[in-house]
C-alpha cells in the first residue's frame, strides 16, 4: 500500500512538473512573461487627418482593426502635431522637441540645404531604446535623415542603413516588365511627367499603373504643368504586390523573430498620402460606391485667389476650370478614404500576429499619423496650403497596453506628437534626458489617473527656411541667425477649447499669402476657419492670446521671443527689418512693482525712437473673458503710471502699446 501510494505520488508530482515545464514554456514562447519591459509597436500612417475611422464616427467606411486599438486602449480626439509637414512631423516625434530645437523646417532635401536630424541637437527615441536592449526595427517611410548618424558601427541594425528602411520592394521588375511604359514619348516630360498610354492610364508617383479618373484625365493631359503627385483613380496592382504589403510582412517577420526578445518596431506606411490610387476591391466597393451614391459631401466655401492662393486650392480650381464642377475633389476625397480602408487591413495582420504569438497584452501599440490632409474643405486637394487649418494639424491617436491601460478611454486632454516619445519611454522605464524636450509624458494619464495637463496645442510652420537673405539655397542647417535672414519666415500659434491664435514674423511683403499675416479664428462658430476676426474681435481678447503664446516660447526657450513682443495688429514687412512707413520698435521694456497704493508700472523708451503720437497702457485678464482695462494714454514724456485700482493680491498682466506718427502700433510689452 506504502509503495502504491509512493508511486502514486510520484506519478502526480511527474505530471505537476510537467505542467509547469509547459507553463512556463508557453510563457516564454509568448514572450509575456519573460520580458518584464513591454514591446513597442508603433504604426504610422502619413497624411491621415482625424476622423477618418468608424470608432471617430465616421460612417463612410468601416475601420474594424484601428478601432481595436483605441477601443481597447484609449483615443485622444485632441491630438496635434506640431507642423504640418512629412518631415518636420516625424523629427519633432522621435526627438521630442520643436523643430527650431531638432532643426528640421521642412521636408528633407540635402541639395536643398534642409537637412534630417543630427545628434548635435537631438536625441533619438530608438538609440534610447537600443541602448537599454531593446532589439529595435523599422520599416518603412522614415524621411529625416541618416539613422546611422545615431549609433556607431559596431550598433546600427542592417536596416538603419536606409533612409526609406525596408525599402525593398520585390515586385518592381514585374511591375516594369508587364507594363513597358516609353520614357520616350514627348509627354512623359510635357504632360503627365510619368508617361501614359491609350486610355487614361499612367505610370504614376509610385510607379505602379494607374487609369485615372474622367476629370483628372482632363488635369493631367490639358495643363501646362500639373503636379506630379495629383493621380487619383483606379490602380491596377492588386495590393498583395504593393509595397506596403511587403512592409507589413517585413514586420511580421521582425516579431516572429524576437518574440522572446524585448523589441521595438515602426511601421510606417505612405497611405493615405498621396498619390491616391487605389486598387480593387477597394477601388470599386468604396471609392466608386462612395461616388456613384452622391456621398461626398465637401466642406466650406469657394475661397478666392485673394483669400487663399495655396497649392492645393489652386489645383481644386483648375479640375473646376476643365471639367465644370468639382466632381475631381470628390474623387479624390473618396480614394482618400478607400486608401483607408486599405491600410485598415494592412493594420490587421500585425495585430493578428500579435495575437497569434501571445504577445498582445504586453505590447504597447501606438496609432497615429505624421499630419493631417485638408480633404476637400475650401475644395482643396492635399495639403499644401498656408492658412494653418485645423485640420492639417489635428491626427489620431490611439494608444493599446491591456496589462496597463484601461479600455475604453477617452481623452480630450490636448496632446502633441511631442510628448509621444517620453511617455513610450516612461512605458519602458527607461532613464533619459528631460531638459531639452519640449514634451511630457501622458502615462499618468493613460493608467487612469488625474494629471495636470496643458490647455492649449501649440503649431508651427516655417517658410523660406533654407534661403539666405540673398535668395540663394542655403546648405547651413537654419539656426538663430535665420532671424536675419530677409525671407526666413514663421507662424506660431496655439489653439484651444475656443479660439485659435496664430502670429506671423512677417504680415506682408513679397509674398504676402505666403507670409500669413496673424490670424484669430472662433473655431465654435467657424469650424472651416473662413473668418479671421484679427481686425474685429475684441483686442483684449487677442492679446489675452497673444500673452498665452509668449508664455509658452518663454518656458520651451524659443530663439525668437523678442520678436513675439511686436503687437499683432502691426505691419511687419520682410524687406526692411520689420520697418514700415517709419515704424519701429518703441517700448523695450515694462515692470510692475507692487506699492503702497497699487501696482507701480515703469517703462522704457528705445534710445533715439521717435515717439510723435501716443501710448496706451491696458490690464488685461490672463484668461477667461474678453475683457480688459484701458489705464491710460500718455505721451513721450511719461514713463510711469500707478494703478490704484488694482488689488495686490491678485494676479494681474499689463500690456503697453506704442504707436507711431500714423497710429499704427508697433510694439507691445507684457508684465505679470
Amino acid at each position: 500500500s506504502t509503495r502504491k501510494e509512493s508511486s502514486a505520488a510520484s506519478d502526480v508530482y511527474k505530471r505537476q512538473v510537467l505542467l509547469c515545464v509547459i507553463w512556463l514554456s508557453t510563457k516564454l514562447v509568448s514572450g509575456q512573461e519573460a520580458n518584464e519591459k513591454p514591446n513597442i509597436l508603433f504604426i504610422y500612417t502619413d497624411q491621415q487627418t482625424v476622423g477618418l475611422t468608424s470608432v471617430e464616427g465616421n460612417k463612410l467606411i468601416q475601420t474594424p482593426n484601428i478601432d481595436r486599438i483605441a477601443r481597447e486602449g484609449a483615443m485622444f480626439p485632441n491630438a496635434f502635431v506640431n507642423l504640418p509637414s512629412c518631415s518636420p512631423s516625424r523629427a519633432s516625434l522621435v526627438t521630442g522637441t520643436y523643430s527650431w530645437k531638432h532643426k528640421v523646417y521642412d521636408n528633407e532635401h540635402p541639395n536643398r540645404g534642409i537637412m534630417g536630424i543630427v545628434p548635435e541637437f537631438s536625441q533619438l527615441s530608438d538609440r534610447i531604446l537600443h541602448d537599454d536592449g531593446y532589439v529595435v526595427g523599422h520599416r518603412g517611410k522614415w524621411h529625416i535623415g541618416n539613422k546611422k548618424l545615431f549609433f556607431d558601427n559596431n550598433t546600427t541594425p542592417p536596416e538603419f542603413d536606409f533612409p526609406y528602411a525596408g525599402k525593398n520592394y520585390p515586385y518592381k521588375a514585374e511591375m516594369q516588365a508587364q507594363y513597358p511604359w516609353d520614357f520616350a514619348n514627348p509627354d512623359y516630360s510635357k504632360k503627365s511627367y510619368f508617361g501614359r498610354s491609350e486610355g487614361g492610364w499612367v505610370k504614376g508617383k509610385a510607379i505602379l499603373p494607374t487609369q485615372l479618373t474622367a476629370d483628372w484625365q482632363k488635369y493631367f493631359f490639358n495643363s501646362i504643368k500639373p503636379i506630379k503627385w495629383g493621380d487619383v483613380g483606379k490602380n491596377l496592382v492588386p495590393l498583395e504586390k504593393w509595397y506596403e504589403w511587403n512592409i507589413v510582412k517585413e514586420v511580421c517577420e521582425f516579431i516572429d523573430e524576437n518574440k522572446s526578445n524585448t523589441w521595438a518596431m515602426t511601421m510606417s506606411i505612405s497611405p493615405p498620402h498621396d498619390p491616391w490610387s487605389v486598387p480593387d476591391p477597394y477601388y470599386t466597393k468604396i471609392a466608386k460606391h462612395l461616388l456613384d451614391n452622391n456621398l461626398i459631401k465637401l466642406e466650406g466655401d469657394e475661397l478666392s485667389p485673394k483669400q487663399d492662393t495655396g497649392l492645393s486650392t489652386r489645383i481644386g480650381r483648375k479640375l473646376k476650370e476643365l471639367n465644370g464642377g468639382y466632381r475631381g475633389v470628390e474623387e479624390y476625397v473618396a480614394n482618400y478614404l478607400a486608401l483607408v480602408a486599405m491600410t485598415d487591413v494592412l493594420v490587421g495582420k500585425v495585430l493578428d500576429k500579435l495575437d497569434d504569438l501571445g504577445l498582445a497584452n504586453n505590447t504597447i501599440v501606438v496609432f497615429t499619423s505624421d499630419h493631417g490632409d485638408m480633404k476637400g474643405m475650401h475644395y482643396n486637394v492635399g495639403k499644401i496650403n498656408e492658412k494653418m487649418y485645423n485640420r492639417l494639424f489635428n491626427v489620431p491617436l490611439f494608444f493599446r497596453y491591456p496589462d496597463k491601460i484601461p479600455a475604453g478611454q477617452i481623452y480630450k486632454q490636448r496632446v502633441s506628437n511631442v510628448d509621444i516619445m517620453p511617455t513610450i519611454l516612461d512605458f519602458s522605464e527607461l532613464a533619459f534626458s528631460r531638459s531639452n524636450i519640449d514634451g511630457k509624458s501622458f502615462k499618468t494619464l493613460l493608467e487612469g489617473e488625474q494629471q495636470e495637463w496643458r490647455d492649449l496645442n501649440f503649431i508651427e510652420d516655417y517658410h523660406n527656411a533654407n534661403l539666405d537673405t540673398d535668395f540663394n539655397i542655403s546648405t547651413d542647417i537654419p539656426d538663430s541667425s535665420d532671424k536675419e535672414s530677409a525671407r526666413f519666415s514663421y507662424t506660431l500659434g496655439i489653439v484651444d477649447d475656443d479660439y485659435k491664435y496664430c502670429f506671423s514674423r512677417f504680415s506682408n511683403g513679397r509674398y504676402p499669402v505666403k507670409y500669413t499675416s496673424s490670424r484669430f479664428i472662433d473655431y465654435k462658430e467657424d469650424l472651416t476657419e473662413v473668418n479671421n476676426l484679427i481686425n474685429s474681435a475684441d483686442k483684449y481678447l487677442i492679446y489675452q492670446y497673444q500673452y498665452r503664446l509668449k508664455k509658452y516660447l518663454e518656458g520651451k526657450n524659443f530663439p525668437y521671443i523678442d520678436e513675439i513682443d511686436r503687437s499683432p495688429f502691426a505691419p511687419r514687412d520682410h524687406k526692411r527689418d520689420f520697418i514700415q512707413d517709419g515704424l519701429n520698435e518703441i517700448v523695450i521694456d515694462l515692470e510692475a512693482n507692487i506699492v503702497q497704493g497699487g501696482i507701480n508700472l515703469k517703462w522704457e523708451f528705445l534710445q533715439g525712437a521717435q515717439i510723435t503720437k501716443e501710448l496706451k497702457l491696458y490690464r488685461i485678464n490672463k484668461s477667461g473673458a474678453p475683457n480688459g482695462v484701458e489705464l491710460g494714454i500718455f505721451d513721450a514724456s511719461i514713463s510711469t503710471f500707478t494703478d490704484t485700482t488694482a488689488t495686490p493680491d491678485r494676479n494681474y498682466v499689463y500690456l503697453i502699446e506704442g504707436y507711431d506718427s500714423l497710429g499704427v502700433s508697433g510694439s507691445s510689452r507684457f508684465v505679470e
